[in-house]
């Protein structure tokens, strides 16, 4: 007789449930050890990621000792709006925004104009290099030159700079006619014309119908234009005409391996 008076039945039953404790407790191990492979699998890929950019931003900082004030730097976006502004090209559908380089204490600025997302209010701004052609947001970049003395490089730095501290609006409309408010391709085109005292001119032209087709609804439930009319009567100009011009040259196209970041 055992000092507990237990009878066999009750063995029994104690045994049924250590066994069903085991197997729970080899159940959770087990879950714990995928849970560890999981987020061990997760830090890797992300640290595997992370290099991935931190090598692209390196063609980043190659690109620095090329770069000179006025010159013309485009982008392209990895986004869908990015996608739409490459096809309103009219020629190279490769870059979808724009902006001017000028150096300030040192360092490297982008100076644009832009919607959407990335700046809310609408307004004029800069961004530092590797901010602007950043990576994570871009499939690549490209740096351009004009043909500009000294006095008409002074001069285009000057308009920048004042249209940068009056904070000027982005133009939704894409009317060429007014100058209170512009978007990144009227800013460069018009902003090359007034330094250069007309010397450079850059071409505006009206949109293909197949892609206002394409686009029509949504630009007027945008309220982007107010009627069929005034869209297809639309004149802009395109981002590749900025580069695409005689007065201009490339200094440096570059391609990212378009790392996919997803953490």
């Amino acid at each position: 007789m055992n000092r507990f008076n237990l009878t066999s039945f009750d063995f029994f039953r104690v045994g049924f449930f250590i066994e069903k404790f085991m197997r729970a407790l080899n159940f959770l191990s087990l879950l714990s050890l995928l849970m560890m492979i999981s987020c061990n699998g997760k830090k890797d890929q992300a640290v595997h990621e992370m290099d991935a950019v931190q090598k692209e931003r390196q063609k980043i900082e190659e690109t620095r000792p090329l770069i000179k004030d006025g010159d013309l730097i485009v982008r392209t976006g990895n986004d869908y709006i990015s996608g739409i502004l490459v096809e309103l090209n009219f020629k190279d559908k490769t870059y979808s925004h724009c902006g001017m380089a000028f150096t300030d204490s040192g360092r490297i600025y982008v100076y644009h104009n832009m919607a959407g997302d990335f700046n809310p209010d609408e307004k004029m701004r800069r961004d530092l290099l590797d901010s602007f052609c950043n990576p994570v947001n871009n499939y690549g970049f490209g740096i351009y030159r004009y043909n500009m003395d000294t006095a008409a490089l002074e001069n285009l730095k000057n308009i920048f700079l004042v249209n940068y501290k009056n904070r000027l609006p982005f133009d939704m409309s894409f009317d060429l006619g007014t100058d209170d408010k512009m978007y990144c391709a009227e800013l460069v085109a018009k902003s090359l014309y007034r330094a250069t005292s007309g010397r450079i001119q850059v071409q505006a032209g009206g949109m293909k119908k197949k892609i206002m087709d394409k686009y029509l609804k949504r630009a007027l439930d945008t309220r982007i234009f107010k009627s069929d009319k005034e869209a297809y009567a639309l004149e802009y100009i395109s981002l590749d005409n900025l580069y695409m011009n005689p007065h201009c040259k490339e200094i440096k196209q570059v391609t990212y391996e378009r790392p996919v970041i997803s953490f």
